[in-house]
């Protein structure tokens, strides 16, 4: 990315094809001391607009939002930010600092995600998965039977299949 951005390689240069076909990947490349600025320039929006154009989704990876400002820089140009936590390493209040400096930059969070967990030592993990996958599935059901009391032109409770937990 780099190289492109300093205008030594071409995006068709330093887009990398993998095995998968609807899969390509661009490497960040080493940042030069000189260019502090690069992810804030110019060329770094021409360059994710022209991404945007060319592909469905463009994911980027940054290093963490509060130890550097590139996170924060690439959070306020994406459409979309997904926060990446290393489960029970960082304080809540790190993490909710993180959240509101994503938002701070005009970043769009749209979830979280947990990494590192080791779900055969914590059993706290284990129940509140099965809680939130139970409530999710109570959800799920509920609007598919909405969905279908509309289609009936119903909409009475007495058309309403009971619903089971999940665990």
């Amino acid at each position: 990315m780099t190289n492109y951005l300093l205008k030594q390689n071409t995006l068709e240069e330093v887009i990398q094809r993998t095995s998968i076909p609807t899969l390509d990947l661009m490497a960040s490349g080493k940042l030069p001391s000189s260019s502090m600025n690069i992810l804030g320039s110019a060329p770094m929006k021409d360059m994710i607009a022209g991404l945007k154009q060319r592909y469905d989704f463009v994911f980027f990876d940054s290093p963490p939002i509060m130890g550097v400002s590139d996170a924060a820089i690439l959070a306020s140009e994406m459409d979309m930010v997904v926060q990446v936590i290393q489960y029970r390493r960082y304080p809540q209040p790190m993490n909710i600092r993180a959240k509101q400096m994503i938002e701070k930059v005009g970043g769009t969070l749209i979830g979280i995600v947990l990494n590192n967990i080791n779900m055969s030592q914590d059993e706290s993990y284990y129940y509140y998965s099965g809680y939130y996958h139970g409530y999710y599935y109570y959800s799920k059901n509920e609007e598919e039977q909405n969905a279908e009391a509309a289609e009936k032109g119903s909409g009475g409770d007495a058309d309403r299949k009971e619903i089971k937990q999940k665990y």
